[in-house]
């Protein structure tokens, strides 16, 4: 039987090998005290360093071929678990250690056993050239090999723990002095860009980055120009909430950087009119109604860009939010709006919206703002 690396993390104590099974109790319970000492003072499992880049080395192979050599490898070893030598014929062959190696234990530990020159090179260059997310076409490119075999590079380096996957084919590269990979995740923010490009941040998460809320959400939420199945979606370390426009309504943005990724983010102004346009992005009527009033108190507050946003965005019911919001006599207390309330009367359309969309359509109607104000703000409508 052939011991190809594709193998390996399936043998275990179940394998119906008392010799293999042997052998890997020996080997976890080697790990499980420190590792093999070996030449040198202090250094330990420098020996499974080699062991790794010889496994590596075949998963570059052709999964045939390296099942072929490790077939060719074990052939004819009379290598056994223990027993007298009448017993070889009957004792199963026990593998080389360079073709088994418990892979399982090794990836849940970001600091492994050990990697080799060569594949701490490969990790380097990744490192320095690649972007902040990259896959097997991107590495291609940069370590000079074909796609196929730098996909297998990948995904044996995210199995060690050397690369973390965001989702199925793209990676970041873990820090070579992380501890453990499930202490460290890549920015949420660079993530995001990565896979929903064209977008920005925005709703709550730009509320949070513009101060114009003490509300901290968990869920990122991210805006994008791209069509996407799901709204609620998580990667290793984050939750991300998306919703789809057009192309051509991603605009408004501020680019800010994030080590080394430049990562665009609603202004302040489009973050409040998105808020108006659909409340349900800022957490709700009355996180927005809050971030309104944050907006219009700060130095943020520009007039002519939130109605050039309204604008553009081609929601009246806007404006018909906005200017409930400012008349109301709670709302926002010593802020002169007047003309801000004037040109949301000019922009108002007809007929009759919900002030939150996500509450039920019951509620007392304001027919100078056309709205049924299904939610109680604790606000008082002005005379």
């Amino acid at each position: 039987m052939g011991w190809g690396f594709g193998r390996s993390a399936r043998l275990g104590r179940d394998t119906g090998f008392p010799g293999i099974s042997q052998w890997l109790g020996q080997v976890e319970t080697r790990r499980a005290s420190g590792g093999e000492r070996l030449e040198g003072e202090g250094e330990q499992r420098h020996g499974d360093a080699h062991l790794v880049e010889v496994e590596a080395d075949r998963v570059l192979q052709s999964p045939g071929q390296a099942v072929g050599e490790a077939e060719q490898s074990t052939a004819g070893r009379p290598e056994h678990a223990g027993g007298e030598a009448g017993d070889r014929a009957a004792t199963p062959v026990q593998p080389s250690r360079s073709t088994v190696i418990p892979v399982a234990s090794a990836a849940a530990e970001l600091n492994p056993p050990g990697i080799g020159p060569r594949y701490r090179g490969y990790l380097e260059r990744l490192h320095r050239d690649a972007g902040a997310t990259f896959d097997a076409e991107d590495a291609a490119r940069i370590l000079d090999m074909d796609q196929p075999a730098a996909a297998r590079l990948l995904g044996y380096l995210a199995r060690r723990g050397w690369l973390s996957r965001v989702r199925r084919g793209l990676y970041v590269a873990v820090p070579l002095d992380a501890r453990r990979s499930g202490e460290w995740v890549e920015d949420p923010w660079v993530v995001a860009d990565s896979i929903y490009r064209p977008c920005y941040i925005g709703g709550w998460s730009a509320c949070e980055h513009w101060n114009l809320t003490e509300q901290l959400f968990r869920t990122l939420l991210v805006v994008t120009g791209r069509s996407v199945r799901r709204s609620e979606v998580s990667y290793p370390g984050v939750q991300m909430h998306v919703t789809s426009r057009s192309p051509d309504m991603v605009f408004g943005t501020v680019g800010v950087w994030r080590s080394s990724t430049r990562v665009n983010v609603s202004d302040p102004s489009r973050t409040v009119v998105d808020l108006l346009d659909d409340p349900r992005l800022g957490g709700g009527l009355r996180h927005s109604a809050d971030a309104l009033h944050e907006y219009l108190v700060s130095d943020h507050r520009d007039e002519a860009l939130l109605i050039g946003y309204g604008d553009r965005l081609g929601n009246r019911t806007i404006f018909k939010r906005l200017g409930y919001l400012l008349e109301s006599r709670e709302a926002p207390v010593g802020i002169n709006a007047g003309s801000l309330v004037s040109a949301c009367l000019d922009r108002r359309s007809a007929g009759l919206t919900t002030l939150d969309p996500a509450n039920s359509s019951r509620g007392r109607i304001v027919r100078r703002w056309g709205l049924r104000v299904n939610i109680d703000l604790g606000l008082v409508d002005a005379s």
